[in-house]
């Protein structure tokens, strides 16, 4: 495949590059850097007000819902673009929620919670796994219930890594017991300030913070209904794709590769500059190749959506790849640098700012966040290759 931007995705690309350079400061960085994942601290805040304000909020969403009605291609153009200049990006609210809801929620839906979700009023938090329900959702046991105009719903989640920043859950839940397992499943709007809604945090070795979230007969409008009844698992299907789409992005891996190389020619060890080592050149050049591929393998997804189908399994190869890369950079990465490499991001003789380090740390969640590796390779074979499903002769 041959693959080349056009000249207004060049454009684009320039202008966003252009608005990072005068906005991506040093005080930025350090503060994301110190700041738990999917919590923004004041000058990230002041940055996406600036991006708002630019009309960027939703680079693909249709103009009537604030958006920039653009290509997929530029969409992606811009979240490469803000992952390699280390930017504050946006959340999975913008990324994969807010579209789903455009594509599924009726117009009252859309109309009453799109401009909330644009103005930062609303944000979600993905309320899928649960303590027995993690690769296999449909296994999931929180019910609602109708009762008159309303739901009662009562159940656990498990792994809510926004539960304690967002104001809302976009929740899975059984509505139909009697249905089969993938039938009987609805999503609902549920807010966490409700009462019956307990947050408590778990906190990980990545020193990210996840959650498990109680709902206890909490009562929510039937209009909190996202598209129609006992249909919710299209949609959460419909979100996790997106949700990949995103994690397959990882310029910012590549960016940290980059500092590598230079640290690497900078770095003498007995004698010899460590970017001469024939070892360490194979190494480098075996990652670049590989992350260079998953790019192209995202910008060629992106394609295709363009051209009005659902690339379902270049989605799930990207998010795949892009995920082990992750896992593979943060090792290799720390093994080239010996006991440095180890040092956390405080220390007086930590390089890189120990971004490989906690990458190191961090990167075994997005090998199961969105869906663990092992299953959606199952799937790629029977979407991709037409193959039986894993045990079936």
């Amino acid at each position: 495949m041959r693959f080349e931007f056009t000249e207004d995705q060049l454009v684009w690309r320039d202008e966003v590059r252009d608005f990072l350079r005068q906005n991506v400061t040093p005080e930025l960085k350090e503060e994301k850097r110190n700041s738990d994942p999917v919590t923004n601290g004041p000058l990230a805040k002041a940055f996406l007000e600036k991006v708002e304000k630019k009309g960027w909020v939703g680079v693909g969403w249709p103009e009537e819902y604030g958006g920039m009605g653009e290509t997929m291609i530029k969409q992606f153009i811009f979240m490469e673009e803000f992952r390699s200049a280390k930017a504050p990006a946006m959340g999975m609210t913008l990324t994969s929620l807010a579209p789903t809801i455009m594509q599924v929620g009726s117009e009252k839906m859309k109309k009453e919670w799109i401009p909330k979700i644009v103005s930062g009023e609303v944000e979600l938090a993905l309320g899928y796994s649960e303590p027995d329900a993690g690769s296999d959702l449909a296994n999931l046991k929180t019910k609602a219930e109708i009762d008159g105009d309303e739901f009662v719903i009562n159940g656990q989640k498990i792994w809510n890594s926004e539960g304690h920043v967002a104001t809302h859950e976009f929740l899975a839940c059984r509505t139909d017991p009697d249905a089969a397992k993938h039938k009987g499943i609805s999503i609902i709007l549920v807010p966490i300030d409700h009462p019956g809604v307990t947050v408590t945090p778990i906190h990980t070795w990545g020193d990210m913070r996840t959650n498990q979230v109680f709902f206890d007969n909490v009562r929510v409008p039937r209009d909190n209904l996202v598209g129609n009844l006992n249909e919710g698992w299209n949609y959460a299907m419909m979100a996790l794709n997106l949700e990949r789409f995103d994690i397959g992005s990882i310029a910012d891996v590549r960016s940290l590769l980059v500092e590598l190389v230079e640290f690497l020619k900078e770095t003498t060890i007995d004698g010899e500059v460590l970017s001469k080592n024939i070892l360490v050149r194979q190494h480098v050049a075996q990652l670049y190749a590989e992350l260079e591929l998953c790019k192209w393998l995202c910008y060629a997804a992106a394609s295709i959506i363009d051209e009005k189908q659902f690339p379902i399994k270049e989605m799930l190869m990207g998010k795949i790849m892009g995920s082990e890369l992750k896992a593979k950079v943060g090792d290799i990465g720390t093994q080239l640098m010996g006991l440095y490499g180890q040092l956390r991001q405080h220390s007086k003789w930590v390089p890189l700012n120990g971004d490989l380090e906690r990458l190191y740390r961090v990167a075994p969640f997005y090998r199961f966040g969105g869906g663990t590796n092992e299953i959606l390779r199952d799937i790629v074979a029977q979407k991709g290759l037409q193959l039986p499903r894993a045990g079936v002769r």
